[in-house]
């Protein structure tokens, strides 16, 4: 007798087989979630040393250009700006440089370019200003603000031997340093420059009247560049408004305070006073002389308000 197939075992094998699929997807599943990790990497770059790229000494921040193969020349009474600027290189990043540190010296200066700030002889910008370049490098510009009264090495100057340096130094975050000191020198020239007054006020006095002590004019003349200075003088009549004139001679020159007819007659022709105003030393203390002045005026013939015209050149000495 032939077997009847039951139609439900047809459907019972279709839900094993199904079943038996969907846990091999989920055996699958598992295992690739089991065999899938997130993994960390890590590498350690050593840290490289700056480089100073490039040095000049220019007229204007970040020139690029030496400015001063003439040398540098202090404007009187108001000194000059030098810019040492130039590159600096980190093949770790632009970002990786933290400082510059700039120094303009005079070679003679105590301990080089390590010298004590002064603004005789050393100029030192610890934190120069840098400004972006390309990825691995920076601009730097340090401002140097020399005085007039800075230390001249030029032929005829103080230093006559020497001459001025630049030092730079750059360090990166990891403190690694380079340096640069092989700048050409250049030459602080020597310029004459004094602070004179533009005018004697004797005041009113009476006729055959001769000053002293008391009522000299004190001109005070600073010194105002960086030469040893003297001066020389001369004179005009003094004319009156109301009636006659006063001889040159009878205005005197003194360089201490005395009476009147001790002193130097003044004359038409320039004379050399000898003055001697030195040379500037002290950042806070401004080196001056005192030119006496006295006038005694005429006994007779004279009246009104007298004027006349004196003139003072400073001369080197």
């Amino acid at each position: 007798m032939d077997e009847v197939q039951n139609p439900n075992n047809k459907t019972i094998h279709w839900v094993l087989g199904a079943a038996l699929l969907l846990i091999a997807i989920f055996v699958i599943v598992a295992l690739v979630i089991i065999y899938t990790q997130a993994a960390t990497t890590e590498v350690t770059v050593g840290n490289d040393d700056p480089v100073v790229t490039s040095v000049f000494a220019s007229d204007v921040a970040n020139g690029e250009s030496d400015d001063f193969g003439a040398g540098v020349v202090v404007v009187v009474g108001n000194g000059k700006t030098v810019h040492v600027n130039g590159v600096v290189t980190d093949d770790n990043g632009a970002a990786d440089i933290s400082t510059v540190d700039g120094v303009f010296y005079r070679s003679g200066a105590t301990s080089g370019y390590d010298c004590t700030a002064d603004d005789n002889d050393c100029y030192d910008v610890a934190s120069c200003t840098l400004s972006a370049n390309d990825a691995t490098s920076q601009k730097y510009n340090c401002q140097m603000d020399v005085e007039y009264w800075a230390d001249a090495t030029d032929v005829g100057g103080t230093y006559p031997d020497e001459d001025w340096e630049i030092f730079v130094e750059v360090t990166d975050a990891g403190t690694a340093t380079d340096t640069d000191n092989a700048h050409a020198g250049i030459e602080m020239n020597t310029v004459l420059g004094l602070d004179i007054p533009t005018a004697i006020a004797y005041g009113s006095h009476t006729l055959g009247f001769e000053t002293g002590t008391a009522d000299n004019q004190e001109m005070i003349i600073d010194q105002n560049a960086n030469d040893g200075a003297d001066v020389e003088v001369s004179g005009t009549i003094m004319t009156c408004t109301g009636i006659g004139t006063i001889p040159i001679a009878n205005q005197e020159w003194s360089l201490t305070d005395v009476i009147y007819s001790s002193g130097t007659d003044l004359t038409g022709a320039p004379v050399d006073t000898n003055l001697a105003v030195g040379l500037r030393t002290d950042d806070e203390v401004i080196e001056n002389e005192t030119l006496y002045w006295g006038i005694g005026i005429p006994a007779t013939g004279v009246l009104g308000v007298c004027s006349g015209t004196n003139t003072i050149t400073a001369i080197a000495s």
